[in-house]
């Protein structure tokens, strides 16, 4: 469990309780193994910790939703709990035929948020051999969604905003 450390005693009065409390939140509620079988598609996930932050309570398993794993390390699992959040976001990558790419899934619009997710990864945590890793992982997804969605005419891509999953996306959006 990842501990933060206060020089000055006013803020540890100020933020150490609310860093403890988040990070207790993170990891004793939203948590869960990582079955290698189902969430280590890319061979990449750390053991320890073995652990991702799931999408939510309530959910069947498995649970690999990018936009989720995406939402989840960004806002605040890469920062309290780095290997947790580089967890989840190597949870929704699969090792393809031409490298890693995030899950070629029926909801291709949330692929992309991966992208800016795993940027902020790398910018709290300074791990450049992630940062290596994704910038395959986004440059394979990218290449995958311009053969498949692109509009060169218009210069967009089709398909819902990460969002607003349904059909009011740019025209020729599949529904979810």
């Amino acid at each position: 469990m990842p501990t933060l450390r206060f020089a000055d005693p006013a803020t540890r009065s100020r933020l150490g309780d609310l860093y403890t409390r988040a990070l207790t939140a993170l990891a004793d509620r939203h948590t869960i193994h990582a079955d290698p079988t189902v969430y280590d598609r890319a061979g990449l996930l750390a053991h320890p910790p073995g652990t991702f932050v799931r999408a939510g309570g309530g959910y069947p398993s498995p649970q690999r939703w990018t936009r989720d794993a995406a939402v989840n390390a960004w806002n605040g699992a890469s920062l309290l709990a780095p290997a947790v959040g580089r967890n989840t976001l190597w949870s929704v990558v699969d090792r393809g035929p031409h490298g890693l790419v995030v899950q070629q899934d029926d909801q291709w619009w949330d692929q992309v948020v991966w992208i800016p997710a795993a940027l902020h990864h790398y910018r709290v945590t300074g791990d450049r051999d992630f940062l290596g890793r994704a910038f395959e992982t986004s440059f394979n997804t990218l290449a995958a969604r311009r053969a498949r969605d692109f509009d060169a005419a218009y210069g967009l891509f089709r398909g819902p905003g990460f969002m607003n999953d349904g059909i009011s996306g740019y025209p020729g959006a599949r529904p979810a």
